[in-house]
């Protein structure tokens, strides 16, 4: 008897020891794995080159056609930016300690960010054709609360999901209805390796114009640990605006 309690102690501490490995098994080593705040770092960084590609060397093709291969290679990289800022909203859903800050949060920056956005992509102070993404991530957060508050009736869930998807389109945010539907998969699938594939197919099929790259998105994210890491998140909200700023004074100087 004392055998056996014994070997289901073991058993249930290493259920437990499982539990807390990154989302996909590997063989890396423990100092291999990436925290939430190394994951943004990642995310700020390759939507850093893909806006360097759109606002400074986009502008350059003309007189610099050769400039193309290397237009398309940061754009291609570009492409993880995105998807793995959605698993990180989805991440905080499920961690934030009040999801109505959260969303204001959201909300505060969108404002924040819409002017400086406005210039890098479109050179006017207002336009109605495209929102920034913290409006389509403020959207996706309304949208997991939706779908969790609803997550006993199936129709009521997809009800909240079409409605998500229709106030993307109607504010014209950016990645617009992949937008909602990248976090929310994320959001179901937990540590379901197959589930969390279903999101980076998605990513693949919205980044077809670059050779699907969005689904190696999923790399980082496989070594997420589950941990938050050091570091205000302040930062990198307010990177977005400032990283738009920054390459507009450049574009400026360069008189492109």
């Amino acid at each position: 008897m004392c055998r056996r309690k014994g070997n289901l102690h073991r058993s249930a501490v290493k259920k437990a020891a499982v539990s807390q490995q990154p989302l996909f098994k590997n063989s890396a080593r423990e100092e291999a794995h990436i925290n939430g705040q190394q994951l943004k770092t990642l995310a700020a960084f390759f939507m850093l080159l893909d806006h360097i590609a759109v606002i400074i060397i986009f502008s350059l093709l003309g007189s610099s056609p050769w400039l193309l291969p290397v237009f398309t290679l940061l754009r291609t990289v570009g492409r993880l930016s995105f998807p793995i800022f959605c698993f990180l909203l989805s991440e905080g859903f499920r961690h934030t300690k009040s999801r109505k800050r959260y969303f204001l949060r959201l909300a505060c920056f969108a404002v924040i960010s819409e002017i400086p956005f406005n210039l890098a992509y479109a050179g006017t102070v207002y336009c109605s054709d495209k929102q920034n993404i913290f409006f389509t991530l403020a959207a996706a957060l309304v949208t997991l609360c939706a779908f969790e508050r609803f997550k006993n009736s199936l129709p009521l869930k997809i009800a909240a999901t079409a409605a998500g998807c229709a106030v993307s389109l109607l504010l014209n945010t950016d990645y617009a209805v992949t937008g909602i539907i990248i976090p929310l998969m994320f959001y179901i699938s937990s540590n379901n390796a197959d589930r969390l594939f279903l999101a980076g197919s998605v990513a693949f099929f919205d980044s077809l114009q670059f050779y699907g790259a969005g689904i190696l998105s999923l790399i980082p994210i496989s070594f997420y640990n589950q941990k938050r890491g050091n570091g205000s998140s302040l930062f990198f909200y307010l990177f977005y605006p400032l990283h738009f700023i920054a390459l507009l004074f450049i574009k400026h100087i360069m008189s492109i």
